[in-house]
């Protein structure tokens, strides 16, 4: 790290054309090189040990936070034995590497949700040098610290380092990617095109929408070029880098294809313009921090076009073209197959938290100030001293670990859960007892800590009926548990996916019918809240 911070070649910007200095005895040119780079890299580990102290002032998690579907299904995935984790993502629509870590840590950590969320937190602290280190090779010491601060206590990096999901080393590996990209393409580095290559076999490896990213930088290498004078050369370069990390991710193309075909996200809606206009914003977690960096950023463009172009300025235009094609590619992808979510955009904040830090430090002044700004309205100091809500995302967490809390005590291995929600099924097996039987409107459950996305629709539309759930309650031995889970009744809404409104005829149609079964006795509600609701009773 503090080679890339400290290394031999300028950043972009500080080329600056001064008076020639007299000429030194060697022994005495040497001497004052290691005192510079010993001060710079003293200042420079300083710098990020500070920015590293907001961030964790920032990610202490909130007491209480439990765990939400995603998250434990990181668990159900990764405690599988490690040569099983590639076919039980034949069920999931994931590529392994996230899972193979989760099973790695699993035993480091067990089942407390602080000590496994220290995994998704490491790789969000990561974040913060590692922008630190690339803005100052690429742009600049002012860089490094505003791009340091913005990736510190941006919300989106926060909430979800506190989340077990992915989405922080998506996070990392794209802002290693994106700065690789430009050192080794626009700066001509080529020693950068292994770190490169290799952020790219990663990413494919760790999240499906990896593949819009590289699209990304496909084109972006293509005005790479154009640019260039040595054509041959930077095309050569990219067929090695390009080339290597196909050929790492070859034996995955067959799963990924079988995943696209078979598995997928039935609660997404197609998303519209409208839909990307309004996720985006989220990435900033404020509309009005958004807005703010959008004016530092125009504040930049008009120093910018008052003096020649940059290896600077030429490194903004292509990681810009990155962030664009990546995020068009991506909605277009989504037109066809719906799955539109925030915590996906992941693949694109890192790289525009390193934009806005090269904006805001070429806006000078106007750049300082819009920078403040958008850090008090991040970090909310007079929301955090009243104890009053953070400016973060908030995270639909299950309430899951409370329906379990509730009915500690009364139900025991072999009792029955029937939830309306397929998905449902991985946090409730995460804190109920051991060795309960599940059942969906897709009918048993195998194995409760995976859910099976295969085909998912269908198999619910062509499911057990309402029969074949009575049937299995009354198989039940005299004084088993029934625990029905089920989301509050809404009226079905034509708008919504296909997904929603199944579950919705399902509970409708389930839920009364159970609840007034006369093979149960003694039924009562034992948590209603969170968007979720649970009613136990005893088998006559």
């Amino acid at each position: 790290m503090t080679d890339l911070i400290v290394g031999v070649d300028a950043p972009a910007d500080e080329f600056e054309a001064g008076a020639a200095e007299p000429q030194l005895p060697r022994a005495q040119r040497w001497r004052r090189s290691a005192a510079e780079i010993g001060s710079r890299r003293t200042r420079a580990v300083a710098s990020i040990g500070m920015l590293l102290g907001v961030q964790a002032l920032l990610m202490v998690p909130h007491p209480g936070t439990h765990f939400w579907i995603d998250e434990a299904l990181s668990v159900g995935i990764g405690r599988v034995p490690l040569r099983h984790i590639p076919s039980a993502l034949r069920l999931d629509g994931n590529p392994p590497l996230w899972y193979v870590l989760v099973h790695f840590w699993l035993p480091v950590a067990g089942r407390s949700e602080a000590a496994l969320h220290a995994l998704s937190m490491a790789f969000a602290f990561a974040c913060t040098p590692v922008a630190f280190a690339f803005g100052d090779r690429l742009f600049g010491r002012r860089t490094a610290w505003m791009a340091g601060l913005l990736v510190a206590a941006n919300p989106f990096i926060v909430a979800y380092g506190r989340e077990f999901r992915m989405y922080s080393l998506v996070t990392l590996l794209c802002l290693t990617a994106s700065g690789s990209f430009a050192l080794a393409f626009v700066r001509r580095l080529r020693r950068w095109l292994v770190a490169f290559s290799a952020s790219l076999v990663l990413l494919l490896y760790t999240h499906t929408w990896s593949v819009f990213y590289v699209a990304g930088t496909l084109v972006a290498w293509g005005i790479c070029i154009v640019w260039s004078t040595d054509r041959r050369a930077l095309v050569t370069d990219g067929l090695l880098a390009y080339g290597a990390a196909l050929v790492c991710w070859l034996p995955w193309i067959p799963e990924l294809l079988y995943q696209a075909r078979h598995t997928g996200a039935p609660w997404s809606k197609v998303p519209d313009l409208r839909d990307a206009l309004r996720t985006v914003p989220g990435v900033f977690g404020d509309p009005r921090a958004a807005l703010i960096l959008v004016a530092g950023g125009l504040a930049a463009v008009m120093v910018a076009v008052r003096r020649r172009a940059t290896f600077g300025d030429r490194s903004i235009t292509v990681l810009v073209v990155i962030v664009v094609v990546a995020l068009f590619v991506a909605w277009a992808a989504n037109r066809i197959s719906p799955a539109w979510t925030l915590r996906y955009l992941s693949i694109l904040v890192g790289t525009v938290l390193l934009l806005a830090g090269a904006a805001l430090a070429r806006a000078r002044g106007s750049g300082t100030v819009a920078l403040l700004l958008v850090a008090m309205l991040w970090v909310d100091p007079v929301g955090r001293a009243f104890r009053w809500h953070p400016a973060e995302r908030a995270s639909a967490k299950s309430p899951a670990a409370d329906i379990a809390q509730h009915v500690r005590g009364y139900v025991h291995p072999g009792d029955l859960v029937i939830s309306t929600q397929v998905e449902q099924v991985p946090p409730l097996d995460f804190y109920l007892p051991h060795g309960l039987s599940y059942f969906t409107p897709a009918g048993p459950v195998a194995d409760p800590g995976i859910v099976d996305w295969r085909d998912v629709t269908s198999r619910v539309q062509h499911g057990p009926d309402l029969d074949a759930v009575l049937r299995v309650v009354r198989q039940l031995p005299s004084g088993s548990r029934v625990l029905v889970v089920f989301p509050p009744p809404t009226p079905v809404n034509h708008h919504q996916p296909v997904w929603f409104q199944l579950i919705a005829e399902r509970t409708d149609s389930w839920v009364p019918a159970i609840q007034s079964d006369a093979d149960l006795r003694d039924g009562f509600l034992v948590w209603t809240g969170g968007g979720l609701t649970g009613w136990l009773a005893t088998r006559s």
